[in-house]
């Protein structure tokens, strides 16, 4: 009975030392940084814990003296590489998240030390890779000496302290601006790790900005009230090539020169012009590669275009037609010059003033018929839409 019971457990140590002869690591290539990485290995991780507790259930039996150093070796290497693969895991998705971030210029330019640091994980993961690859057994890999598992450790390490610095940068950034407390981190890091790129704003701009979708550069062809293009004004930096705000934006270069911002657009097609005077260049001197300097200057610029716009549409309220008017202007210019006549007007009905008469009350029946026409052009408008949407 005793050696049938020994011989129950040689077999079953057998059985798994077979398994893990054949277990390998699952590593496959990743194009964007030319390295490899490690799939995931579910099956292989359940087996590890399945084989684990066996050890340790053959390790407790009276009848395992035979085999006991053999278990405890087979327990050993198991563990550690349990710790290893779950470091190893870590430390790619650390190095997935980071790798593009550095492969950046601006963002190697505004943390060097960290771009340092993490070119030297770079340059371990990628050794390492190679050298699983060369070595794929899992087990003799993971488990030789633990030096894998110091190895990514090490590596956590580090990649943690760079986390902590680019959270420092991102919140940083975000006092700057504070617009780009809209973002998320994964957001905001991608719009930096392009900031030299002025165009690399424009997915973001409708979170930090409500109503805008795009900012109109020298170069766009987009155009204003009335079909009038925005012409891209003189230069005023020395040395500036004729034409250099041309390209359309599919074809400008990443952190080319794209001139000054004319204009905001909103997702309805309007476009609210900047003064000259306050029109923004990002590529000019200190504001190149920091978007949160010049989207602050286009800020600044988009508050004093409004109160222009709606300057503009208060002082022509009572010199053109009703109609024209609501049409000639920005949507938002027209609702705030229309509650400042109404809030006047209901002012002036309630105090009872004689200057409130017929003449008042005419144009107000003669308002509400212009604005019902408008209502049933824009309705009718929508009904044709919707229909072809329909269809």
């Amino acid at each position: 009975e005793t050696a049938g019971r020994e011989h129950s457990i040689e077999r079953a140590l057998e059985r798994m030392l077979t398994y893990w002869r054949g277990a390998e690591l699952d590593i496959a290539p990743h194009a964007a940084s030319r390295s490899q990485v490690l799939r995931a290995m579910e099956e292989v991780q359940a087996a590890m814990d399945e084989h684990t507790a066996r050890c340790l259930a053959l390790a407790a039996s009276p009848y395992a003296k035979p085999v006991e150093e053999a278990l405890a070796n087979l327990l050993v290497s198991l563990r550690i590489a349990t710790d290893t693969l779950d470091a190893w895991f870590g430390v790619q998705r650390g190095w997935l998240h980071l790798q593009p971030l550095f492969a950046a210029a601006d963002i190697v330019t505004a943390m060097p030390a960290e771009a340092r640091r993490f070119a030297a994980i770079d340059r371990v993961w990628r050794q390492t890779m190679m050298a699983a690859a060369a070595r794929p057994n899992l087990l003799r890999f993971c488990a030789s000496g633990g030096r894998i598992l110091e190895t990514m450790r090490e590596s956590a390490r580090h990649l943690d302290g760079i986390l902590r610095n680019l959270a420092e940068l991102l919140e940083a950034k975000r006092l700057a601006f504070p617009r780009f407390f809209f973002l998320a981190d994964d957001e905001l890091l991608q719009l930096l790790s392009r900031a030299r790129d002025p165009r690399a704003v424009q997915p973001h701009l409708h979170k930090c900005f409500e109503g805008v979708v795009r900012l109109v550069f020298a170069g766009d062809a987009l155009r204003a009230d009335g079909g009038a293009e925005l012409a891209p004004p003189a230069r005023a930096a020395a040395g500036d090539e004729e034409g250099s705000g041309e390209l359309d934006e599919e074809e400008a270069e990443p952190g080319a020169d794209v001139g000054l911002i004319l204009a905001l657009c909103s997702a309805d097609g309007e476009v609210l012009p900047l003064e000259t005077a306050q029109q923004v260049d990002p590529n000019l001197g200190f504001r190149k590669g920091r978007a949160e300097t010049w989207l602050g200057e286009v800020e600044a610029a988009m508050r004093r275009a409004v109160r222009a716009a709606i300057s503009t549409a208060v002082a022509a309220r009572g010199t053109e037609a009703r109609g024209a008017w609501a049409l000639h202007h920005t949507s938002q210019a027209v609702i705030v010059a229309n509650a400042l006549f109404w809030t006047a007007d209901v002012e002036t009905a309630l105090a009872g003033e004689a200057s409130f008469g017929t003449e008042s009350r005419r144009r107000i029946v003669t308002e509400g018929a212009s604005v019902g026409g408008l209502m049933r052009a824009l309705l009718g408008r929508l009904g044709a839409e919707l229909g072809e949407v329909v269809e």
